[in-house]
């Protein structure tokens, strides 16, 4: 008999990582449904989606923003369209539960003087301002609309004239320094100063349009991207003066077209893209700012039918965006985040939420989304085609499957990588199983296509499961080099980690 070698796997709180053979602790291929991130060394599923809006192919929800509507009450509010006209229309939910209209049910309603009159809706700008108490989004052509969320005020399709067409548009922020709205499009910055527009606030050079701002300490952070689509983006700091040579950092942000830029704890970190017609492979890239000399790679994901969307949030330490990426032949689809762990100082990258819980959207796109708590509203186009908007449950309710896809050999010795093996058990650690609750455990030997399902465990209250894998024990992997597991909770099961137990067979053959 050979060395027995039992190896424990802790939840990997350290995220994505792009090599099927990276030996960095904490890691694994991929992660979703789970919130990996809150508790240490636990994986904690979220509830399930279900329907959020019962008239989604027309109304085309894809923007959402909290403003007040009436007195001290505030309420979710839905850039959408009118019915097969295609200007703005805006819907609007209450921010409780338990009654009608509200975040329990997939029910919108309206305010007096909610629909636009011109031109079609763009859906990349709705943002409340709360000095002024209207909310602002913008139409194709060179305007931005003014809404009052009480439904008082008339709206205003025409409200600011930017002075010229523009061919790109992002979310707008109140920087909480000088309580100013700033409005990116094109290559310029627009300020609503308590009512009072400027256009050009700031003009950056004409090679680059503007995709994404956000606060970094007193500045405004600007992500630029290249015009031409290939290149360098750049990132430039602002101390939100009215001059270009007033800008106090010019960050060289490398290849690809940044989409996304927000401050996580003290670090500025974007995200771009690598999938034009020059790529042969494309690639989401994840950097950080931390200093000279420029930004730097520390996540990347090599795959295809790749797509990032500018939306964005951040909220609990996290910055959450949508994208989409075919992953060693399987489609990913839906919210994704960024975090730090607070451990290990590493920067996480995993996937939070599947737009449809199990049921794939084909190659969809996702489209927008919003937070309001622990509720998730996600907008995507369905595998039929359709417009549609998924929320999460309000109820206690897991059908999703939430899974975790480990490394190759997780935690193995490296003196045993290139040794042939042979798992001998396979065990899962989790807290007490709910009622409800079912964990799957299975693998796969040397990069075959499927997993082989080992156990699944279903017995209320129980916290581990080790069932052998030898022809007498059952399900039996074959022998070989290299070993994979993946990990599957429903009803509400969470794992918090396994151990794995093989005999080194003597020989590399």
């Amino acid at each position: 008999m050979g060395k027995i070698v039992t190896v424990t796997v802790p939840i990997p709180t350290n995220g994505m990582t792009n090599d099927p053979r990276d030996r960095t602790p904490g890691v694994c291929r991929m992660a979703s449904n789970f919130d990996i991130v809150t508790d240490t060394n636990r994986a904690v599923p979220y509830y399930d989606s279900e329907d959020a809006n019962s008239n989604s192919t027309n109304d085309l929800m894809k923007n959402w923003c909290v403003a007040l509507r009436t007195g001290t009450t505030y309420s979710i509010y839905g850039l959408g369209r009118q019915t097969a006209l295609d200007r703005v229309r805006v819907f609007y939910k209450n921010i409780s539960t338990g009654g009608s209209n509200d975040l329990g049910d997939n029910t919108w309603t309206e305010t007096a003087n909610n629909l636009g009159s011109t031109d079609t809706v763009n859906y990349e700008l709705f943002v409340y301002y709360q000095r002024t108490g209207y909310i602002y989004g913008a139409v194709h052509s060179r305007y931005f609309f003014r809404y009052d969320p009480s439904g008082v005020g008339a709206f205003a399709d025409t409200h600011f004239d930017t002075g010229s067409t523009f061919s790109h548009l992002a979310q707008g922020i109140v920087h909480s320094q000088d309580d100013i709205l700033y409005v990116p499009y094109d290559n310029k910055i627009a300020t609503n100063n308590n009512g009072t527009w400027n256009g050009t606030a700031l003009t950056l050079p004409s090679e680059f349009y503007i995709t994404s701002i956000c606060e970094y300490g007193s500045f405004l952070a600007i992500a630029a991207a290249p015009l031409s689509g290939v290149g360098r983006s750049r990132v430039y700091l602002w101390n939100r003066a009215s001059s270009l040579t007033t800008v106090s950092g010019n960050i060289d942000w490398g290849e690809g077209i940044i989409k996304v830029l927000e401050e996580l704890q003290g670090d500025l970190v974007g995200i771009s893209i690598a999938n034009d017609a020059t790529r042969q492979r494309e690639r989401i890239v994840f950097r950080r700012y931390m200093g000279a000399p420029g930004a730097r790679r520390f996540f990347e994901i090599t795959a295809t039918s790749t797509n990032l969307t500018i939306a964005k949030q951040k909220m609990n330490n996290r910055v959450f965006f949508l994208a989409s990426a075919t992953i060693n032949g399987t489609p990913r689809h839906g919210l994704w985040s960024m975090s730090k762990n607070e451990n290990t100082g590493v920067l996480v990258v995993t996937q939070e939420r599947t737009p449809l819980n199990d049921t794939s959207i084909g190659a969809g796109p996702v489209l927008g989304f919003f937070i309001a708590g622990d509720y998730t509203f996600m907008a995507f186009i369905n595998s039929v085609g359709n417009h549609t908007v998924y929320k999460t449950n309000n109820t206690n309710s897991y059908t999703a499957t939430s899974y975790i896809e480990t490394v190759i050999n997780p935690n193995m010795p490296s003196n045993d990588w290139h040794q042939k093996k042979k798992v001998l058990s396979v065990g899962a650690m989790y807290d007490s199983l709910p009622p409800a609750g079912q964990v799957l455990v299975s693998a796969r030997v040397d990069s075959t296509s499927a997993y082989t399902t080992l156990f699944t465990e279903t017995t209320d209250s129980v916290t581990y499961t080790e069932p052998v894998t030898t022809p007498s024990g059952g399900n039996r992997l074959n022998d070989g080099k290299e070993f994979e597991f993946r990990l599957e909770s429903t009803g509400g099961a969470i794992p918090t980690g396994f151990t794995y137990k093989y005999e080194v067979l003597g020989t590399n053959v």
